[in-house]
């Protein structure tokens, strides 16, 4: 799909408009504080639709598909490998993870990586309950800074979002959604017919999101109302990957645990491969030289 394809580089430029409308105090983007005695909000979406991930160059873009595709076998849902012949400034693929996209993007020569890592998650998308008009005007009742664009709508409060960590609520509008689950119904059926590859992988359990100070978990769980956290701290969208919020020194996506038919199984085969990461009691990690730096745990 179309607006589907380009949605990394797409959310990147409304991402930095909506960032410079928070500077420059664009009219629409500064709001007033929310009302307490106003009704009890709608969702502002449906569900998560794709987690982006930003690399340092090609050759790492080729590391991630590679290991997306052909470690997890995960199936493609768009894009190809890089080469020279490409002469493309940016690059873009996505994988169906069981519930939600992974989509390997970029380079892009704003982005600030930890340390020695040659790849971070950059972004959650979601998916709007009604259209983005609708999240747009929820937003501004909760008094989150976004940027109002139509397709690609960005939430740019700082205490959210920042530097090159974001949030984005994607509406391309009912026909091209319904190609777009029509699309990952073929892909569910190859997932599942490849039994979630040789780790069986059952889809996305759960995303990390980072916040850095009580006034940022605060506007998270004002932007996941009315949705509550059950008592493992994990926040439900439907089908979708559960949230779960971690106080850090940054913002945004830390990484994802996927759901394994059987742990000791997975296990054994990191092990053999050379991949196996940290071990604790209830999850494994995939090792970080193996995910280009990603933070990636398994978990029955």
């Amino acid at each position: 799909m179309k607006g589907v394809r380009s949605m990394c580089y797409m959310f990147k430029i409304f991402f930095l408009a909506g960032l410079v409308a928070v500077v420059l105090g664009t009219p629409g983007c500064n709001h007033p504080a929310p009302q307490s005695d106003l009704p009890a909000p709608l969702p502002i979406f449906s569900r998560i639709h794709t987690v982006s991930i930003h690399v340092r160059d090609f050759q790492t873009f080729n590391n991630a598909f590679h290991f997306l595709s052909d470690d997890l076998k995960l199936p493609k849902n768009w894009g190809q490998e890089w080469t020279p012949a490409a002469k493309a400034r940016q690059m873009y693929a996505g994988f169906w993870a069981g519930n939600i996209c992974i989509e390997p993007c970029g380079p892009y020569d704003t982005d600030e990586f930890e340390s020695d890592a040659r790849a971070m998650f950059f972004a959650i998308t979601f998916l709007p309950l009604e259209s983005s008009e609708a999240s747009a005007r929820e937003l501004d009742r909760r008094a989150l800074v976004h940027n109002g664009q139509k397709v690609f709508l960005s939430v740019t409060d700082p205490h959210l979002s920042g530097g090159d960590r974001g949030i984005c609520i994607m509406d391309v509008g009912p026909e091209d959604r319904e190609k777009d689950k029509a699309r990952e119904a073929e892909l569910q059926s190859e997932f599942a017919a490849a039994q979630g590859g040789p780790l069986g992988l059952t889809g996305v359990e759960e995303i990390l999101i980072r916040f850095t100070c009580d006034e940022g978990r605060r506007r998270w769980e004002r932007l996941l109302e009315p949705v509550r956290p059950n008592a493992e701290n994990l926040w439900r969208l439907g089908d979708s990957p559960a949230i779960r919020l971690i106080k850090d020194s940054r913002t945004g996506v830390a990484g994802v645990v996927f759901k394994v038919r059987s742990l000791a199984t997975a296990t054994r085969v990191l092990q053999d491969r050379g991949m196996l990461g940290k071990v604790q009691d209830r999850q494994v990690q995939i090792a970080k030289e193996k995910t280009c730096g990603l933070t990636i745990f398994l978990r029955e």
